[in-house]
């Protein structure tokens, strides 16, 4: 197998992004081998991994789902999450799971896809195309004006969910984020979220309560600026 230095000489580069190139590779091999400080490791060899590195795959969407992008390892990907979920004793028949590339990636988690489906009274077709898929409503607001309801949910499955309802005739759909934080079960609670909003120039667009005991609510938000709400709420935003 060639070393990286005969690649970087094959390349067919201006010289002065090859000079740049080399230079880099050259400083950061000096570096690799006195600095301290920091936990990793160099015990490893993706040498085997090189060949990949010329193809175009991305693991796009649900690993659990068939994609129509066909250059991924989703297979890998789903041995990656049962790994993990053996390791927390979880139940292999029933768990999902993605593979993040960092700990923003993961962080965004904490946002969930809302559902909102313009129809012609069609609540029960909808739970039952739904249901038909595997797919778990989570939470469900609905409502009804003259001409069509709307349906307002969240579910354990987005993609599959879409793919769901996208074959039903008659529905719009429209999908947003929606951050989820968990707020102290008193007077006054929602209203100090929604005054930071406020503050910030934020505009809301639905508040929704999933769940509530006597102590915690769990709460849905969904602004018109989702990366600058999650910086307001980051100390009651569900981990």
């Amino acid at each position: 197998m060639k070393s990286i230095q005969d690649r970087l000489g094959e390349c067919k580069l201006p010289s002065a992004q090859q000079k740049c190139l080399q230079n880099t590779l050259s400083y950061t091999q000096q570096e690799a081998d006195h600095f301290l400080g920091y936990p990793c490791t160099r015990v490893f060899d993706y040498s085997a991994l090189y060949p990949f590195l010329s193809l175009p795959i991305n693991n796009v969407g649900d690993p659990f789902l068939e994609s129509n992008y066909h250059l991924n390892t989703h297979e890998y990907e789903r041995e990656v999450i049962g790994f993990f979920a053996k390791l927390l004793h979880g139940d292999l028949d029933n768990l999902w799971g993605y593979v993040t590339n960092g700990r923003l990636n993961a962080f965004r988690r904490r946002i969930m896809k809302q559902l909102s489906i313009i129809a012609k009274n069609r609540l029960g077709v909808v739970s039952e195309t739904l249901a038909a898929g595997n797919v778990n409503i989570e939470s469900l607001d609905a409502g009804k004006s003259v001409n069509c309801s709307v349906i307002v949910l969240t579910v354990d499955h987005y993609e599959r969910a879409l793919q769901r309802l996208h074959k039903l005739p008659e529905l719009r759909i429209i999908t947003e984020d929606a951050i989820l934080v968990k707020l102290v079960n008193e007077p006054g609670a929602l209203a100090k979220i929604a005054r930071r909003f406020t503050d910030a120039g934020i505009g809301l667009r639905s508040i929704r309560f999933l769940e509530r005991n006597n102590d915690y609510g769990l709460v849905t938000i969904s602004t018109d600026r989702t990366e600058a709400a999650l910086a307001l709420v980051g100390d009651v935003l569900v981990s």
